[in-house]
């Protein structure tokens, strides 16, 4: 899975995808492709899962903690 998550930063009118992601105290927009050349939705999709799980295991943490 990729470090960060992809998303579609828009730029006069033309849309570009991105990975986004923290290096050091750094925020890193690495360019993909533009919008419509390939399909990046499998990209998408395990940023999303991957979200998913981290808010998941911050609800644990919290739940054994008793917080």
């Amino acid at each position: 899975m990729p470090k960060g998550h992809a998303n579609v930063l828009y730029r006069n009118g033309k849309g570009y995808y991105y990975l986004t992601y923290r290096e050091e105290k750094k925020i890193r927009n690495d360019y993909l492709d533009p919008v419509g050349k390939i399909d990046l939705s499998n990209v998408f999709n395990k940023s999303k899962i991957k979200e998913g799980n981290k808010a998941l295991i911050r609800q644990l943490k919290k739940d054994a903690t008793g917080n």
